[in-house]
């Protein structure tokens, strides 16, 4: 009997995990062998991605992803440098979509948006109720040009216009149990409403705050939350309204104290929460980091102090993922790895370079001015490659293309060469968004140029020439050099 109650127990548990599995299958005919991602952010202050699932798009189109999604969450599909949005919904099994081929340029290494499209989606899925919802609000926003000048006026008549919207959207929706989608048109008009009155903004800003952010939850995850609380606190630190501004710069620039940027904080109404103030703080630190107003390293040190000792553990993954995007790419910290297969079929990483000092080059076959600078950069190879390794990776979108240049261009690049292979990460981890760009990596695997000068002379007529020369004297100190001489 115990037995029967065992085995049957386990049959129920099993029957569980398989349900709690969600299965997304991508078509993705225009993609043939190359990696897909399906990869959801940590946070959306940082951006910071996590992996749910990894494959390669089969010879047939396709490609299956798995997850498990606790709760709705928005994930993203990524191909090369496209990406396509997809609402998980844990009560939705299996997902059918279709990724298409981006129409723009594929030349572009920006990263472009498609939109995905889905087949069979069920009535209440997060999916249907987004898309249903942006529909009914954009109509509403932009549906003729009475409505785009209504839009625009943010006048009293626009204000009652968006509240009945707002009443008649509560009603649309009242049986609909989705939390994620709850909020996500809730603050989807919050948004809009922000910006509804031209004539009494400050007022405006207080019912906001007292009707979406007052004693409400904080939604991490939620998009549209975020997206209006970003726009709710923007610019927070040099805010002369929201802030006292010179006591703010004392405490940063002067102080580098959490306790004065705190206390300076607290003194507003809209940020007496001590949770909710060191939300905010960690976003702020996040949006003012490339201001000139502030010291960035002072900046830093609050933001460790967080890390350090939080009032919310939640806040010290968000701040240390901060951390990480800004010191991403810095001169001395380690270079982002990534490995690629040689002409002969040997596959190399960054890592087994360390010892060497390093020239990496990104590039394209369609960019001219890489395959100009290629013939540059064979010359120092030729100069300076006791000293330095050549690493010239391709971004080219269709793998063949760098095949059929390397078979007919490469003659004499006696270098390390490979494709990327379109793993978008690679695009995300070197803030890829043009080529060629270059860094110089140091022989302990840490940038020292980031990006590095180029092969040929930039606009004050420096070159990674100058660089590669000085390279060359510290390791040889005893050699007489001149530059531009023969060496």
């Amino acid at each position: 009997m115990t037995k029967k109650i065992l085995h049957i127990t386990l049959i129920i548990l099993m029957g569980i995990n398989i349900i709690a599995q969600q299965t997304i299958k991508c078509y993705a005919p225009s993609f043939k062998g190359q990696i897909a991602s399906l990869v959801t952010f940590e946070d959306y202050i940082s951006y910071e991605y996590r992996i749910l699932d990894r494959g390669i798009v089969d010879e047939n189109g396709y490609i299956t992803f798995e997850a498990d999604p606790k709760k709705g969450m928005k994930a993203i599909i990524q191909i090369q440098d496209k990406s396509g949005a997809i609402y998980l919904d844990p009560k939705t099994p299996e997902y059918n979509v279709s990724f298409p081929l981006e129409v723009e340029n594929v030349q572009k290494l920006n990263g472009n948006t498609v939109r995905l499209v889905f087949d069979n989606l069920p009535k209440n899925d997060l999916n249907t109720l987004i898309l249903e919802f942006n529909l009914r609000f954009d109509y509403f926003l932009y549906g003729d040009t009475a409505r785009v000048m209504l839009t625009a006026s943010q006048s009293k008549v626009f204000q009652d216009s968006l509240a009945n919207f707002t009443s008649r959207t509560f009603d649309i929706y009242k049986d609909i149990d989705n939390p994620y989608f709850k909020n996500y048109f809730k603050y989807s008009i919050a948004s809009i409403a922000l910006y509804s009155n031209r004539q009494d903004p400050a007022k405006n800003k207080y019912i906001i705050f007292e009707t979406f952010i007052k004693g409400n939850p904080i939604l991490y995850h939620n998009d549209a939350y975020m997206s209006f609380i970003k726009d709710f606190y923007r610019d927070a630190l040099s805010d002369v309204i929201l802030f006292d501004r010179d006591k703010i710069m004392f405490a940063i620039n002067k102080l580098s104290s959490r306790e004065a940027l705190d206390e300076a904080m607290a003194s507003h109404y809209y940020l007496k929460n001590d949770v909710f103030r060191e939300f905010i703080m960690v976003n702020a630190l996040m949006e003012g980091y490339h201001t000139t107003f502030f010291e960035r390293r002072n900046m830093q040190e609050i933001l460790w102090k967080i890390v350090e000792d939080p009032v919310s553990e939640k806040h010290a993954d968000i701040a240390k993922n901060v951390l990480d995007f800004q010191n991403k790419l810095l001169i001395g910290s380690d270079a982002p790895q990534l490995s690629w297969t040689e002409r002969n079929g040997e596959t190399v990483n960054l890592r087994s370079l360390r010892g060497k000092h390093v020239y990496l080059q990104f590039w394209a076959s369609w960019n001219k001015p890489s395959i100009q600078e290629m013939l540059i950069m064979k010359k120092l190879k030729e100069k300076y490659g006791k000293y330095v390794t050549f690493v010239s990776i391709s971004l080219d979108a269709n793998p063949e293309d760098y095949e059929q240049f390397m078979k007919n261009n490469t003659q004499g690049m006696d270098w390390h060469f490979g494709h990327y292979n379109g793993d978008s990460k690679i695009l995300d981890d070197y803030n890829l968004r043009n080529v060629p760009i270059y860094f110089f990596i140091d022989d302990k695997g840490r940038l020292k140029q980031s990006p590095a000068l180029s092969p040929s002379p930039n606009g004050t007529y420096k070159s990674i020439d100058e660089s590669f020369f000085y390279l060359k004297k510290k390791l040889e100190p005893k050699a007489e050099f001149q530059i531009g001489g023969r060496n």
